[in-house]
């Protein structure tokens, strides 16, 4: 029968064989771990969002003082029509959506249960970089007649006619004052009225509809806004 002392030696012997298998396990398993550690956390690629798009910021109007349209569907379409992005403002008319870069374009908003009565902006992507903001956007019937003048006559260098008619615009120019006036007038008897119906006049698609709004007049601009 085996003494105290023969068990404590053959428990000796049997620690001093396992701490070693023991140690290299451990060891082992550090390396392991240590070595996919990483895996998890280290160059995740930002959201393609931000990384293929601007946001536009803005709000819509009627064109009377303190008149939002609530709820507005809203959606970015390309020269062509092509929609791009879509969005639905809040109760305030505030709405924000995420549009491609280089993109010359419209945004084009209408009440939720009034889907041709639509207002629209002549909005520009190009230059911008990925994740800027284009803030303090209007999209009333005053930023709709320039955006019927531009997708009617369909301008080569669009930027520059847009930024030649809004500042025409902002600066008085009688004949668009009185088309702008003329507008949100039309716009809110159709609003008023619950009337369905056409309100764009061509800045759909970008081929000169004369279906309403200030399409057809157009052509009886002043040559003094004219932009080569």
């Amino acid at each position: 029968m085996p003494t105290s002392n023969d068990t404590q030696g053959v428990t000796g012997q049997t620690v001093n064989y396992f701490c070693p298998f023991v140690k290299g396990a451990l060891f082992s398993l550090l390396i392991i771990f240590g070595c996919g550690g990483g895996s998890g956390s280290g160059n995740v690629p930002p959201p393609s969002v931000s990384a293929t798009t601007a946001t536009l910021q803005g709000k819509v109007d009627d064109g009377l003082p303190h008149s939002p349209i609530a709820n507005a569907v809203c959606r970015f379409t390309d020269r062509n029509g092509t929609q791009l992005a879509t969005a639905t403002a809040d109760n305030n008319g505030l709405f924000q959506l995420a549009v491609p870069l280089d993109v010359h374009g419209f945004l084009r908003c209408a009440p939720p249960d009034l889907s041709n009565l639509v207002l629209s902006t002549f909005v520009s992507t190009t230059g911008r970089q990925a994740g800027d903001t284009i803030a303090n956007l209007t999209v009333t019937p005053a930023t709709t007649t320039v955006a019927n003048i531009l997708a009617t006559t369909n301008p080569p260098d669009i930027q520059a006619r847009a930024t030649a008619l809004t500042n025409a615009l902002a600066v008085g120019d009688t004949d668009l004052t009185l088309l702008a006036e003329a507008e949100t007038t039309l716009y809110n008897a159709q609003l008023a009225n619950r009337l369905n119906v056409d309100f764009s006049g061509g800045s759909e698609g970008g081929n000169g509809g004369n279906s309403g709004g200030t399409g057809a007049a157009v052509r009886a601009l002043p040559a003094e806004i004219e932009v080569a």
